[in-house]
């Protein structure tokens, strides 16, 4: 497997597109109810093919994630080759959370009190694209737009000049 196995959960989320895949394999409900139950390292082989598949069409359609904690913010744009990561990172000793419906607040009360620094690097990926964002994700990562991707850019570029 590439990433995981979508969770029972995930799979009826996703019941009606399962059932055309398994269509789509030769597999109609009355094969896939035998093989559920005489076959069931076949059905979790057929899972396990269908939950990559998935995973690698979302991640296809996205180039942005964001990771945000309380001291931390990063925003990525990854192309074919690489990712970029423009982020904020509280420094120590302050009491400024990221994590809040207040981030934008709190970012300018950082700038102001030299709480806060940018950061941004970039890295060449060691995996495929898709493994390298699935990598983000289970570490809290979310699919986003550019939006703060280009915001964060725009002040790291600021704070530089």
């Amino acid at each position: 497997m590439k990433y995981q196995r979508l969770s029972t959960e995930e799979l009826e989320a996703v019941k009606a597109d399962f059932i055309r895949f398994l269509a789509s394999q030769g597999i109609d409900a009355g094969s896939w109810q035998k093989m559920k139950s005489e076959d069931l390292n076949s059905a979790e082989e057929i899972i396990e093919i269908y939950s990559d598949l998935v995973y690698d069409q979302a991640l296809n359609k996205c180039n942005y994630l964001e990771h945000i904690s309380a001291k931390e913010f990063k925003a990525f744009y990854f192309t074919d080759e690489s990712s970029e990561m423009y982020g904020i990172r509280v420094k120590p000793n302050s009491d400024i959370n990221l994590n809040t419906d207040a981030f934008q607040e709190s970012v300018q009360k950082g700038i102001e009190t030299n709480e806060i620094e940018v950061v941004s690097a970039t890295k060449k990926h060691e995996k495929l694209r898709e493994q390298e964002m699935f990598e983000w994700i289970k570490k809290g990562a979310y699919m986003a737009d550019e939006k703060w991707f280009k915001e964060i850019s725009r002040l790291v570029e600021h704070l530089k000049n």
